[in-house]
């Protein structure tokens, strides 16, 4: 969207969530078109507009110097602690809660009685 209004030079009333959304039908057509526009535009204008619009988001990207910046927090050594054991060393091999799949001894039953 950006990169659309920079080649432009139009500033459009859009936002990516509404026209995923599919909320503002009258801007998004607004926006389609004026894509149509953009892709015509001489390569150097598409150049010019990319620049700016990836310094852009390169700027937003980077934290401001002001002291507001937010503190790490010390990596925890994960080679410290045991390892996590399995709850059971043999898992219940086909049961599963609510019955959603039977036992191969409890299939072999229903075949027999079949």
């Amino acid at each position: 969207i950006q990169f659309v209004m920079e080649v432009t030079q139009i500033k459009l009333p859009v936002r990516a969530s509404k026209i995923t959304s599919g909320s503002e039908v009258e801007n998004t057509n607004e926006f389609l078109q004026t894509l149509a526009s953009a892709v015509k535009a001489s390569p150097e204008d598409l150049a010019k507009a990319e620049s700016v619009v990836l310094a852009s988001v390169q700027d937003a990207k980077k934290p401001e110097k002001d002291g507001d910046e937010k503190e790490e927090r010390p990596k925890s050594d994960k080679q410290d602690k045991e390892p996590s054991k399995p709850v059971s060393e043999e898992p219940d091999k086909g049961k599963r809660e609510g019955n959603v799949e039977v036992g191969e001894k409890e299939k072999k039953e229903k075949k027999e009685k079949k």
